[in-house]
């Protein structure tokens, strides 16, 4: 039997982003076998009578009084460039959606242009900037965490774009970074389906 035929979404500049059958798999396979094989090995094997091993591994979120509708948050143009820095670093190597040697520069030119806060391209770059701001300020990173998913939901309703496949990739990373696999997997394997949907 042939396998089944590659989706992929297509943006306006030459890239592409796969997002087939075994996309999320994949991901959540590497980041198992570098958690089995640096941390535990049986760190995802669910063991009765051991509810404090699976609450290590499945979090909750850190910061709940933190509205998921709310003001949009304030943005740091100066800490911004460190914030990419950091989302690169924390990145490579496990994720390569953008040229990295522009991300900074965009971002900084997305934060002067105010008229364009809710749409993909927004939430895509509070995603960039909660992901670089994980490890510094985690009360930071969850505000723009919030703010970026809320505005990712919302673009899953018009036409699926390059900047809806980036942001639910980088909700993945953030929420597995927060050790939050269940919830990543779930955004992940949405994404998934919505494009499915979107080409049948």
């Amino acid at each position: 039997m042939p396998p089944p035929k590659k989706r992929q979404t297509y943006p306006a500049k030459p890239a592409y982003s796969f997002v087939g059958d075994c996309a999320p798999l994949s991901l959540f396979q590497t980041v198992r076998q570098i958690v089995t094989s640096r941390i535990d090995p049986n760190a995802f094997t669910p063991q009765t009578g051991q509810a404090d091993r699976l609450s290590m591994l499945e979090n909750s979120s850190s910061h709940p009084s933190i509205s998921a509708i709310g003001k949009e948050p304030r943005v740091d143009s100066t800490a911004a460039e460190r914030l990419v820095y950091l989302f690169i670093s924390v990145t490579s190597g496990l994720i390569s959606l953008f040229e990295n040697d522009r991300l900074a520069n965009d971002v900084l030119v997305w934060i002067t242009d105010a008229g364009e806060s809710a749409n993909a391209t927004s939430a895509v770059n509070y995603l960039v900037l909660a992901i670089g701001s994980q490890s510094v300020d985690g009360r930071s990173a969850a505000g723009l965490f919030q703010h970026a998913k809320t505005l990712a939901l919302s673009s899953l309703g018009g036409d699926l774009g390059i900047e809806t496949v980036q942001a639910f990739a980088l909700i993945t990373i953030y929420m597995l970074r927060a050790c939050q696999i269940n919830g990543a997997y779930l955004f992940f394997g949405a994404l998934q389906s919505e494009i499915f949907d979107a080409r049948s």
